[in-house]
């Protein structure tokens, strides 16, 4: 199957998914699909999250699968995880307490134990510290330049990188295939991007007052309250523009006085 695009053929679907070289035949894979976007339906409404989430939940669990095999990976646990983040990306996010309560009670018809739940809480917070660090990065990354250089894709790979070492998670290697190809993102983009990225942390924008460039708009002057000018202050602008006679009579005009030391 291709890994430059989300779109593929039926036949792509039914003979080279990674779930079918893995020996899993298509009616098993089909009847898999069917039961874990069940499951998804069935736990965005008991949580009460809005359809829109839980049609995106179901389509990026379906994405994870044509890059992903079955016997690898298991669907229902991926279904929990995809819940929990997609609430999250489409803003109804959810406790992971709770996703992970309502899941179990769907599957199981019953309260999970301290066992079965720590499990799962782990593996939920574990795909959660990933996302975080990976969308902290990416919104920090626009106080640089690098929305102008690269794809939102190639940024978005090079957040996921530096949040698996901020969160210590291993992402996928299976031999030479690598997680970050899926991002249309070279090897050497991908760590161009980390390193201004990193770069912004390392920044000293501290700058000695009398090196301070003043701007109407950079020290907010525009956005001060407008101060009521006293009659003197009137009378300094008017001599100031239109010009005033000295002590010896000479006419100073508003460049001249402008130009002398008070």
């Amino acid at each position: 199957m291709s890994e430059t695009s989300w779109y593929y053929t039926r036949e792509e679907i039914e003979k080279t998914s990674p779930s079918k070289i893995d020996g899993i035949d298509i009616k098993q894979e089909t009847f898999q699909r069917w039961s874990y976007t069940t499951f998804l339906q069935e736990l965005g409404q008991r949580l009460n999250i809005p359809q829109r989430s839980i049609a995106t939940s179901i389509v990026l669990c379906q994405r994870f699968f044509t890059r992903q095999s079955l016997a690898n990976n298991d669907p229902k646990t991926m279904s929990i995880i995809y819940m929990f983040i997609t609430g999250k990306v489409e803003g109804s996010p959810s406790p992971v307490g709770d996703v992970i309560a309502v899941a179990y009670r769907v599957l199981q018809d019953k309260e999970p134990s301290r066992e079965v739940y720590e499990r799962l809480k782990k593996t939920v917070r574990e795909a959660k510290r990933l996302s975080q660090a990976a969308f902290n990065f990416v919104n920090d990354s626009l106080r640089s330049s690098l929305c102008l250089q690269f794809m939102p894709s190639q940024i978005a790979a090079a957040a996921i990188y530096l949040g698996s070492c901020v969160a210590n998670v291993k992402l996928p290697w299976y031999g030479e295939k690598v997680w970050w190809r899926e991002f249309n993102v070279t090897k050497r983009q991908l760590c161009e991007i980390s390193t201004q990225t990193i770069s912004i942390y390392e920044q000293n924008f501290l700058i000695s007052g009398k090196h301070e460039a003043k701007s109407k708009l950079g020290d907010g002057e525009l956005l001060k309250p407008e101060q009521k000018k006293s009659k003197d202050d009137e009378t300094k602008y008017c001599l100031a523009v239109g010009g005033h006679e000295d002590h010896k009579g000479i006419v100073i005009n508003g460049a001249d006085k402008a130009n002398k030391p008070c």
